[in-house]
């Protein structure tokens, strides 16, 4: 499996067909920067799975002072 594909066993989407390596690579660094801009609306996208990982670090990985 290759590491840069998040999810290999989704079929690529309808306008994804046509783009090369490197432009699919761009977008999905593109929408990784954009998750890390807008917080709020990775919660809007994010799996049930992806929101239970998260919650789990979170409580996990606390700032203890």
């Amino acid at each position: 499996m290759n590491p840069l594909e998040h999810n290999a066993t989704a079929p690529p989407a309808a306008d994804a067909v046509d783009l090369s390596e490197g432009e699919r690579r761009a977008q999905r660094t593109l929408k990784a920067a954009r998750r890390l801009l807008v917080p709020e609306e990775q919660a809007a996208e994010a799996s049930s799975t992806e929101a239970e990982l998260r919650q789990y670090v979170q409580q996990a990985y606390r700032r203890r002072f």
